[in-house]
C-alpha cells in the first residue's frame, strides 16, 4: 500500500506502512493531532455548543447533527414551539439539551442566554449562529424598493446579532472556541 498525502506542493506518495500506522498518518494529515481516525475524528463528546435559531431551517438540522456527534447543546430561537420540537428531536438522539426561547435582536435576551449557558455548562466550545430575518413581502419585490426600516431590521437580526452574541460568547470561551454563522436570502 502506498498512500498519497496532500502537501503544499501537490500530492505525494509515501513509503509503504502498516495499516494502523497508515490510519495514523492519514489522520495527522487531516489535522487531528490525537491520532483518531474514521468516524471518531468528528466526535464532539465533552464539548458544549450554543445554536441560535435552532427552531429554523438551518438551526434544527445543525442541532440534531451536533447531538449525534456527542455535543451537549444549549439551543435558542424566537419561535418557542419550533424550539421545543428541536429539543425533543435532539433528546431523541440521546443528546443533552437546554433551551431558552427569545429574540436575539434584544440585548436582554442575549444576556439571559449567556447567563444560563454559564450557569448550566460553565463554558462554551462553539457557537452556531443560524439567525436571519427579512420581511418576506419586501423580498418579493425589487431590491431597490426595500425600505430603510426593513433594511435596518434585517441587518440588526441577521448580521449584528452575531456581533452582540460574540461579545458575550467570548467570556465563556476562555479556552478558545469556534464560530459558524449561517444565513439565508429570505
Amino acid at each position: 500500500c502506498r498512500p498519497v498525502v496532500a502537501t503544499p506542493d501537490g500530492p505525494r506518495a509515501t513509503r509503504p506502512i502498516a495499516a494502523d500506522a497508515q490510519a495514523h498518518e492519514v489522520s495527522m494529515v487531516a489535522g487531528d493531532q490525537t491520532g483518531r481516525f474514521g468516524p471518531d475524528l468528528f466526535r464532539l463528546d465533552g464539548r458544549v455548543a450554543l445554536v441560535t435559531g435552532a427552531g429554523g431551517f438551518f438551526g434544527r438540522p445543525t442541532a440534531i447533527g451536533l447531538a449525534r456527534a456527542g455535543a451537549s447543546l444549549f439551543i435558542t430561537d424566537k419561535d418557542a414551539p419550533n424550539l421545543a420540537i428541536t429539543a425533543d428531536l435532539v433528546r431523541a438522539e440521546g443528546g443533552r439539551c437546554e433551551i431558552l426561547a427569545g429574540d436575539t435582536s434584544e440585548a436582554g435576551t442575549i444576556d439571559a442566554t449567556f447567563a444560563e449557558v454559564g450557569r448550566q455548562w460553565g463554558g462554551l466550545d462553539f457557537l452556531v449562529h443560524a439567525v436571519a430575518f427579512s420581511d418576506k413581502e419586501e423580498l418579493a419585490g425589487r431590491y431597490l424598493d426595500t425600505s430603510q426600516g426593513n433594511f435596518a431590521q434585517t441587518l440588526l437580526i441577521s448580521c449584528y446579532s452575531l456581533t452582540a452574541i460574540l461579545q458575550r460568547a467570548e467570556k465563556l470561551m476562555d479556552k478558545g472556541g469556534a464560530v459558524v454563522t449561517l444565513s439565508y436570502y429570505g
